[in-house]
């Protein structure tokens, strides 16, 4: 007990700390200062890391907790990267589930100034799509592989593998579908690489939130005018109607906007210039 702090700078304290970004500026500085003696270099490669997911038990009211098969427990899974040189560099919680592969690419992206050019995996965190992305934003995803009678080497159509190896692989790709989506893949390692969506996807996401938006305004009005006449409905009730139908919209139909309310905030400087021609 520190008698000579109060509750409220106890409070402001533990917030402080429980600050995602100073725990990682902190792990940073201290990994840092590991890595920087010499005796690190004795342990492995600069360039070389493993991702593993372990499973931590939590509360069933955490949204990301699901059962653990093995404990039966409510639990979330926990994603490390560790270097080959020791040192966790990455950490981040993420729901249990059979495949790994996106957040073990992910900690890497997020850590460009580690210099990962290989990051270890097991079969969790492995799948055909992963090893091309995680290529395209530059590392190698190195797995080990169990069933080792269900894997092979994918070879173009036509090309002949050679004696030695022929019984492990396996000549269908189609090099012409390749060609054909080679842009909108390099635009997915990019968006992926820098963290920006693009416009479509943006788009996408407004036009999804203006329809629940729309939904909810509308649910609510049918409430306040059910509440005007003393028909009360069940916030329980209430809480498994999701604003989410589309069925009372129509997407085909004419959309329009406004904009002559909104024209100061969405164009200040032509809001002036109308005003001065007024004036």
């Amino acid at each position: 007990m520190m008698p000579q702090l109060s509750a409220a700078g106890i409070r402001q304290a533990m917030r402080w700390a429980a600050d995602e970004r100073r725990l990682a500026q902190a792990s940073q500085a201290v990994l840092s200062f590991m890595q920087r003696h010499p005796i690190a270099e004795s342990w492995g490669r600069a360039d070389l890391a493993s991702a593993d997911m372990m499973s931590m038990e939590t509360s069933k009211r955490v949204w990301q907790a699901r059962m653990d098969p093995r404990g039966n427990t409510a639990s979330v899974g926990i994603d490390s990267h560790v270097r080959d040189r020791w040192g966790v560099f990455h950490a981040q919680p993420f729901v249990l589930n059979e495949r790994q592969a996106g957040v073990a690419i992910e900690g890497v992206v997020r850590n460009e100034h580690t210099g990962t050019r290989q990051l270890a995996v097991d079969t969790h965190g492995y799948s055909d799509f992963a090893m091309t992305l995680s290529r395209l934003v530059g590392f190698d995803l190195c797995p080990r592989l169990k069933e080792q009678k269900q894997r092979h080497l994918c070879l173009p159509r036509g090309m002949k593998a050679p004696d030695e190896i022929a019984a492990v692989c396996r000549a269908h790709i189609d090099t012409q579908l390749i060609r054909t989506h080679w842009d909108s893949l390099i635009n997915l390692g990019a968006s992926v690489s820098t963290g920006n969506a693009t416009a479509v996807a943006d788009a996408l996401n407004l036009l999804a939130n203006l329809v629940m938006a729309w939904n909810t305004m509308q649910m609510q009005q049918v409430l306040q005018g059910w509440a005007n006449r003393r028909q009360h409905i069940a916030p329980e009730l209430m809480g498994n109607i999701a604003p989410t139908p589309i069925e009372g919209i129509n997407l085909r139909g004419v959309f329009r906007f406004p904009t002559e309310r909104y024209a100061s905030e969405i164009m200040p400087s032509l809001a002036q210039s109308i005003r001065a021609r007024s004036a």
